[in-house]
């Protein structure tokens, strides 16, 4: 079972960034400050706690908000 999320970002904005975990219900699960620099930035994330199912990755930073689905197995 894969025990690390990776998260790949293209940005033009430089400093921080929140990536929230969420379930399928909208329950926070995890939080984490990232710092990103210009250009790409890849951060790795530890999900061995998580159960399998459904969780939604909301990335918040000066350009706006991303959501993506993820499905843990």
């Amino acid at each position: 079972m894969q025990q690390k999320l990776f998260v790949e970002t293209n940005t033009i904005v430089v400093g921080k960034a929140t990536l929230i975990i969420l379930d399928v219900l909208g329950k926070l699960v995890a939080q984490s400050l990232l710092y990103n620099n210009e250009g790409n930035n890849l951060h790795e994330l530890f999900v061995g706690d998580l159960k399998p199912g459904v969780y939604f990755i909301e990335l918040k930073n000066e350009e706006g908000v991303q959501v993506f689905k993820v499905i843990r197995e």
